[in-house]
C-alpha cells in the first residue's frame, strides 16, 4: 500500500527557476472563435474541446 507520509519524508527536494519549470510550456492557440467570445471552452485533466454557445 502507498504511504504518503513515508513518501514525503524520503522525497529528494530539488528547488528550480520559474525559467526552468516552465521551459517546456507552450502557450494554447486558441481559435478565432474562442478568443473572440463565440464560443466556449471546456478544460477537463484530460482534455480541451471546444464548444459553439453553450
Amino acid at each position: 500500500m502507498f504511504d504518503m507520509k513515508e513518501f514525503l519524508k524520503t522525497r529528494e527536494v530539488r528547488f528550480i527557476s520559474t525559467e526552468e519549470a516552465l521551459k517546456d510550456v507552450t502557450p494554447i492557440d486558441w481559435s478565432e472563435e474562442v478568443l473572440s467570445g463565440k464560443a466556449k471552452i471546456i478544460i477537463t485533466d484530460v482534455w480541451v474541446e471546444e464548444q459553439e454557445d453553450v
